[in-house]
């Protein structure tokens, strides 16, 4: 309404004309009564009568010019408030069923991630993993495609710029799994899966583990 408000503010507002209309009937008796006075001691009464006669139909066209003035531009912003508030009315009915459709959609997110969550497979044991890898490609726990652990690896380093924190690949009928563990002696270590279902590693008790299993220490 702040807006409608500040729209509708023009040059020359009603309270403006309506002043002007009171200023102007004002001038005008005052111009007729100041004729009066000089005719009646100077000039015949047919002429007086007549002339009174047109100030009077003057008066009234200027009255009736400014009355059809004020109802024009009262109707205009009538009806430009009225679109204005349906425009309004409109944008607010489509907000809401945006607000609606996102709010079912987290909604629908949230459950999703809840019920993959439920799901999911926690690894927490060193034996649950296909292979632990260091961020040069060294094998430190287990066996695996040596090829796909050269070309990931390639892959983890630019991951590892962005703050990544897990990796799933397709293969076949099942999906690899790819989890950060920390860093161990000083080289950042992953761990890969194949599961078909959804993986959440436990690094924290696989990272002591591996850490007691080939000696160095531990950093999350």
């Amino acid at each position: 309404m702040v807006a409608i408000q500040a729209y509708l503010d023009l040059p020359v507002s009603l309270e403006l004309l309506v002043l002007l209309v009171n200023s102007a009937l004002a001038a005008a008796i005052l111009a007729l009564l100041v004729k009066l006075s000089l005719a009646l001691s100077a000039r015949p009464r047919e002429r007086l009568v007549e002339q009174v006669r047109s100030l009077e139909r003057s008066v009234v066209s200027s009255v009736s010019a400014l009355k059809n003035t004020l109802e024009r531009l009262v109707s205009a912003n009538m009806n430009l408030l009225s679109a204005m508030e349906a425009r309004v009315k409109e944008m607010d009915l489509v907000a809401r069923r945006v607000s609606e459709r996102v709010d079912s959609g987290f909604a629908q997110i949230r459950s999703a991630l809840a019920s993959a969550s439920a799901s999911a497979e926690v690894v927490e044991r060193l034996e649950d993993l296909d292979c632990v890898i260091r961020d040069d490609g060294l094998l430190v726990y287990g066996s695996y495609d040596e090829k796909l652990v050269a070309y990931l690896t390639q892959a983890l380093r630019v991951l590892e710029s962005v703050g990544f924190e897990g990796l799933e690949i397709s293969r076949g009928g099942s999906v690899l799994h790819v989890g950060r563990l920390g860093e161990l002696s000083g080289r950042v270590v992953y761990c890969l899966k194949e599961s078909q279902r959804p993986v959440r590693f436990d690094a924290r008790k696989i990272m002591s583990e591996l850490g007691g299993v080939i000696g160095g220490g531990a950093e999350s």
